[in-house]
């Protein structure tokens, strides 16, 4: 039986194809920290309690919400997104 782990290569090559942003945002570190950093700074200027994010901006929000000089809100609202990591 073959799972999605054994077919790395696979769902690489979908993401890459389906989800061009997603692969980017997961396989460039220099643009996934650029994307994370704005985030953070765009919150930190308006800093607000609630942030909706939906898909990729989800995980974007999230990590940006964890850096260290993003505020803290009281809820993070996301749509359509896969897990953060």
């Amino acid at each position: 039986m073959r799972t999605v782990n054994s077919e790395r290569g696979l769902v690489r090559r979908f993401v890459a194809l389906f989800c061009s942003e997603v692969a980017t945002y997961l396989d460039e570190p220099d643009r996934r920290e650029a994307a994370r950093d704005d985030v953070a700074d765009r919150l930190a200027a308006v800093a607000p309690r609630v942030v909706i994010a939906h898909s990729l901006g989800s995980v974007v929000a999230y990590e940006a919400l964890w850096a260290r000089h993003a505020p803290a809100v009281e809820l993070l609202v996301t749509l359509g997104a896969f897990r953060a990591t």
